[in-house]
């Protein structure tokens, strides 16, 4: 098996050493590693220029980190491809493990350890989150509710099965949120995700984590689950539980611009999602562009972020 590695990079010329450092210090060494420079104003190519030929370099307009995974899968030969955000490291069998686990799967289309957090100076504050192991309807059930699989850089994942679904969304509006959107794409198939025990990841906490930003990662999740309920489509299952979700999600999360509770834009959300079912355009309305649903929200009076 062909591994690669993809390492999305932007203004991280102080953290990427260390990250690079980890992938070539792998047990099972990987058959390539590319970093992908969202356009770094930094001095993150020389960074990457220090490595020689174990690592490549391509440079691409800033357009986000589910565009810089698409092009780094474009630019990749590997039959599985691992993304590594360029803060976190790899601890020195993830490689090995991942790997030991598809052979052991053929059918899987991916295999996912467990991380570990740790501060700036590596000290360890605290596992991640359990991970869940499951297939098809099943392991898209549990996704739903939660992204129970820690980091892209906890994964090792089958090319076919990236092609199948898709490229990373380029969104912004689902920035931080991507490789969630990617495995839900991935469990829609089918496929089985194929669990190891073993922690394989070190999630670096610094002040520019988009996961340590609260209320933005709110926003970003139920951007996600706009767009989910849209691909649910026809699907009365899979429209039901993500609806059911994503009511508790924004019950917990209403606000207006100076950051008071507003609990009647749920209800005014709820009517207006009344009206476009009882006309029957409920699924005409998922299928719009998410700008275009804002402003038919606002028109409604439903905050915008909601």
């Amino acid at each position: 098996m062909i591994l690669s590695v993809v390492v999305p990079a932007y203004n991280r010329a102080d953290l990427l050493p260390r990250t690079l450092d980890s992938v070539l210090a792998q047990t099972r060494p990987p058959d390539e590693v590319l970093v992908v420079d969202d356009g770094s104003t930094d001095d993150t190519r020389a960074v990457v220029a220090h490595y020689g030929a174990r690592v490549r370099y391509k440079r691409q307009d800033n357009a986000g980190q589910g565009a810089a995974r698409t092009a780094g899968q474009a630019d990749t030969t590997g039959d599985a491809l691992l993304f590594l955000d360029s803060d976190d490291l790899l601890l020195p069998s993830a490689l090995a493990v991942l790997e030991a686990a598809l052979a052991a799967a053929p059918a899987a289309a991916l295999a996912y350890g467990r991380a570990r957090v740790i501060d700036a100076a590596g000290a360890v504050l605290r596992p991640l989150w359990e991970a869940e192991e499951g297939t098809g309807q099943e392991v898209w059930r549990l996704l739903a509710r939660k992204n129970f699989i820690a980091s892209p850089g906890c994964v090792l994942v089958r090319r076919a099965f990236l092609e199948t679904v898709g490229p990373w969304d380029p969104d912004r509006a689902l920035q931080g949120v991507e490789d969630w959107d990617m495995w839900l794409r991935l469990a829609e198939t089918g496929a089985h995700f194929a669990r190891v025990p073993e922690v394989l990841l070190e999630y670096r906490v610094h002040p520019d984590n988009i996961s340590g930003q609260a209320s933005r990662m709110r926003a970003r999740e139920l951007a996600l689950y706009e767009k989910h309920l849209a691909r649910a489509g026809n699907d009365p299952d899979r429209l039901g539980h993500l609806r059911a979700i994503y009511d508790g999600v924004r019950r917990q999360t209403v606000w207006d611009p100076s950051g008071a509770p507003q609990p009647r834009l749920q209800g005014r959300h709820r009517a207006l999602r009344g009206l476009l079912e009882g006309a029957a355009l409920a699924p005409l309305y998922r299928r719009l562009p998410f700008g275009l649903r804002l402003r038919l929200r606002a028109l409604f009076g439903v905050d915008r972020r909601a």
